[in-house]
């Protein structure tokens, strides 16, 4: 996801509980979906399951893997085993509206 950044959404397909990626649609009837854009579903609406809905932080984590709201980070403490026990972190991403 290096370069351009764009605003996008990730969340559970209906039909095959795969990941889907795209921009949120908000349809008449109240119901959220995401248009995709990629080859084999360009430009279709994927039925989602919205309790796994996450809008991308804009953010890649150390390998390259862009970061999503409802993702759990683990800060690996490299001084844990000199200490005898293992002191990872987990962190959960979430949008704070606040500022």
């Amino acid at each position: 996801m290096s370069g351009t950044k764009h605003l996008i959404f990730r969340a559970r397909r209906k039909d095959n509980n795969q990941w889907a990626y795209g921009d949120r649609v908000h349809l008449i009837d109240g119901t959220v979906c995401l248009r995709t854009w990629c080859d084999q579903d360009r430009n279709n609406l994927i039925s989602i399951d919205e309790d796994t809905l996450g809008m991308s932080t804009g953010l890649d984590d150390c390998v390259g893997n862009v970061i999503f709201e409802g993702d759990i980070l683990i800060i690996l403490d490299p001084d844990s085993e000199k200490i005898g026990y293992n002191t990872d972190v987990r962190y959960l991403v979430c949008w704070d509206n606040t500022s």
